[in-house]
């Protein structure tokens, strides 16, 4: 753009120059004529020859006016053809700074949204930072409340195998056993009679049928207190249970508390 304004300037200095040498031409005949007409009067001799002098000027300053002129009418083309290019580049400029407008509107609402956008960032880093720090508080709690969980299993853990063991000593589960035994021996014996009485011996057979009444009288009476034992056993079994669950009541009161 700013080689064709300076070719546009110096179109305009050869019009310029153009114009002042016709104005120099137009000067220079008035000057020749008027120099002409005085010298006729004083020498009519030499008027011819002033003349045809005119006349060769006049032919070689017209010659030189079509030639300015041509000059002048290409000059006046290019200008309008300059004037035309200067539109279509002020247009091509305006164009552009619409673009431009566009663009730095755009990046101003790029630049809020990223304004937003780093203040989400923010919020939601502090929130993670808060979560963070939430989890590993609770992750610490829980590991307390693990340990003292742990130790509550030990201590119902070692409760349950005293139990046990004191049960063992009890003298009705010592007896129970016994009774057991008892009842293998009997049953061991009834077996053997039961075998006996294929003997075709009579008082074999009276005596193993005595001894057979006699071992479920006491198989009898054995059962029944087997079952005594047994029902000794699970009332202590649920009196277990239910200190157990207290036991756990005790330690979710106690977790809630802490």
């Amino acid at each position: 753009m700013q080689s064709a304004l300076s070719q546009h300037a110096e179109r305009t200095e050869s019009m310029k120059h153009t114009v002042n040498l016709q104005s120099f031409i137009t000067t220079r005949l008035e000057s020749n004529l008027f120099q002409n007409k005085g010298m006729a009067k004083k020498n009519d001799s030499s008027f011819s020859d002033v003349v045809k002098e005119v006349v060769e000027q006049q032919q070689s300053q017209t010659s030189e006016i079509e030639k300015n002129k041509k000059i002048l009418f290409q000059l006046q083309n290019e200008v309008c053809e300059f004037e035309k290019q200067i539109g279509s580049v002020i247009a091509e400029t305006k164009e552009i700074e619409k673009h431009i407008y566009q663009q730095e509107s755009k990046i101003e609402e790029t630049k809020l949204r990223c304004g937003s956008l780093e203040a989400q960032i923010k919020s939601l880093h502090a929130e993670n930072v808060k979560l963070k720090f939430s989890i590993e508080t609770a992750q610490e709690e829980f590991e307390e409340f693990r340990i003292r969980n742990n130790g509550y299993d030990q201590k119902i853990r070692i409760y349950k195998e005293g139990i046990a063991e004191a049960e063992n000593k009890w003298p009705f589960m010592i007896e129970l056993h016994l009774k057991k035994e008892e009842i293998k021996k009997l049953m061991t014996k009834k077996k053997e009679l039961t075998h006996d009485l294929q003997n075709p011996e009579g008082n074999v057979i009276k005596e193993a049928q005595v001894q057979n009444k006699r071992c479920d009288a006491i198989l009898k009476r054995l059962r029944c207190q087997v079952n005594k034992l047994q029902a000794n056993r699970r009332q202590w079994q649920w009196n277990i249970q239910q200190m157990e669950q207290t036991a756990e009541e005790l330690r979710r009161c106690i977790g809630m508390r802490d």
